[in-house]
This record gives C-alpha cells, sequence and structure tokens, in this order.
C-alpha cells in the first residue's frame, strides 16, 4: 500500500513539473532564450530557434527601444559610409540592435548587405542564413539562396592564393581604423588609413582628409588644419609588427593664424609653438 502512495505522488509530481514546463507561453520561452543568447552569442542553434520560434508568433513580438536607437544609428551611418572602415562601424551598430532583437530576419539582411560592401564575404553569408531562417516566401528564398551561392563564389575568389598575392599592398600597412585609450571600444577612429593607389588618405576624429607633408616608409608627417587659429601636425610612425602607431602632436601657430585670432580676440596666444608631445601609442580597432 505504501509503495502505490509512492508511485501516485510520484505520477503526480512529474505530471505537475511536465504541465509547468507546457504551459509557459511562446513569448515566455522567446524571452528567456533571448537572454541566454545574449549571454551566449555565437550559439548559432539558439539563435535559429529563436528566428523560427518568433516566426509562428502572432502578432510578431515587439521592437525593444534600445533595438529601434541601434537600428537607427546604423541606418545612419550606413548611409554616409565611404570606407571599408565606415561600413564596419555601421555593422557593429546593427549587431547591437539584434543582440536585443535577434528574431528580426530584416537585421539580418541588412547585415548581410553591409559586410558584403565592407567585403567580409564570410560575415555576410552567415548574415544572410539567419535572414533566410526567417522567410516563408518560396520567391524570397530563391534569392537568399542565389545571393548566398555569390558570396561563397566571393569567399573563394578571395581566398585564392592569385588573390591574395595581388591584394597584398607594397610597403607599411597602416591601413584600417586606429584608437588610443581614450577611444578604445567605440565608433570612432582617431586616424583611419585608405589605400589610394601607392599613397594614403588619412582621416583624423571629423573624418575629413588630413594634408600629408611627409611619407617615408613606416613614417607619415599630416597635417590638421581643421581650425583657423591653430594647425596640427602629427608624425605617425608604424611599428615593425605592425600592431600599434607611435604618435606625436605638435601645435603650431602660423603668423596669418596669430593675426586672424588677434583680430577676434585682441592680445590672441601663441599655442604650444613648436613643442612637441607623445600620447600613448595607437592600435587597429
Amino acid at each position: 500500500m505504501k509503495s502505490t502512495s509512492k508511485l501516485i505522488i510520484f505520477v503526480i509530481t512529474f505530471l505537475a513539473l511536465t504541465a509547468s514546463v507546457y504551459a509557459q507561453s511562446p513569448r515566455e520561452q522567446l524571452n528567456q532564450m533571448v537572454q541566454q543568447l545574449q549571454k551566449t552569442p555565437n550559439e548559432s542553434a539558439l539563435r535559429e530557434k529563436i528566428i523560427k520560434l518568433a516566426r509562428t508568433m502572432k502578432p510578431t513580438p515587439a521592437l525593444p527601444d534600445t533595438a529601434i536607437a541601434f537600428e537607427g544609428r546604423a541606418q545612419f551611418a550606413f548611409r554616409n559610409a565611404k570606407s571599408e572602415g565606415d561600413f564596419l562601424a555601421a555593422a557593429q551598430e546593427y549587431e547591437k540592435a539584434v543582440a536585443a532583437a535577434p528574431w528580426v530576419p530584416g537585421y539580418y539582411a541588412d547585415l548581410c548587405t553591409i559586410y558584403e560592401k565592407a567585403g567580409k564575404y564570410e560575415d555576410a553569408k552567415r548574415h544572410c542564413g539567419f535572414y533566410l531562417i526567417g522567410l516563408t516566401d518560396p520567391a524570397q528564398m530563391t534569392g537568399v539562396k542565389r545571393r548566398i551561392a555569390g558570396l561563397e563564389f566571393g569567399i573563394e575568389k578571395a581566398n585564392s592564393p592569385q588573390t591574395a598575392k595581388a591584394a597584398k599592398p607594397a610597403g607599411a600597412d597602416f591601413s584600417g581604423c586606429w584608437q588610443g585609450p581614450d577611444t578604445a571600444g567605440t565608433q570612432y577612429c582617431e586616424f583611419s588609413f585608405e589605400r589610394n593607389g601607392d599613397n594614403w588618405i588619412v582621416r583624423g576624429v571629423s573624418q575629413k582628409p588630413l594634408r600629408i607633408l611627409k611619407m617615408q616608409g613606416r613614417q607619415l608627417l599630416v597635417e590638421d588644419n581643421e581650425y583657423d587659429w591653430v594647425s596640427f601636425q602629427y608624425d605617425l610612425t608604424l611599428s615593425e609588427d605592425g600592431q600599434t602607431i607611435d604618435r606625436a602632436k605638435m601645435d603650431t601657430q602660423s603668423p596669418e593664424q596669430f593675426n586672424r585670432m588677434n583680430s577676434r580676440d585682441p592680445g590672441g596666444r601663441l599655442t604650444y609653438l613648436n613643442q612637441w608631445r607623445r600620447g600613448t601609442p595607437l592600435r587597429r580597432k
């Protein structure tokens, strides 16, 4: 009799636990999985489950305000992107939107486009794959499959020995976005470098091209004339291993600049004339 009672209690307990699991609503399941994915963002299988679950929900889960904000930032960055670094900055903002709302197929479609523009075909293909999971229309699915095949061709071509040899630039490689301790982890580049044939296009924080005064080996001397009362010169030297840029800065003021400053502010000043200051080395973002 006692054993029968224990069996009944066990069965009732098991059924209660099972019922509690199945009682969880799809939205509760989605929230739980999203929280888990935010802790382990590389779990592709979990991401796929989230996309598939959200696809079955009516109405579609509401977008969090954080996702909307990062989407807006990403779209602005994408519309104004002119270089690989600009496209990657836009992608970073979209990645934050995806982290907040990983069930939105359109985010993956946009990331696929942005990474393709930046020449990051592996990342583009991965996000196109997630976009495909969220689709139900056969025509759209066929189009995305065709696009993924194209990206695979791009990956094969980019990895071919001939392409790698042709793409390798001569001389020092300054390319990319460089940051110091104050800007590390942000979307800002203290200096960004873009190839222009055998030369470089150098931009500062404002993204305005700077004037190159000297270019020799791993050393660049550039000038920033953004302000009308003072100029800045930067001596940038790439390390031998290409991992850091040693920088020194000089504020200079020409007689013309001094006169312009003095006309607005009688008794204007000369600032750090011919005084070099060395800063913390920069690292690629």
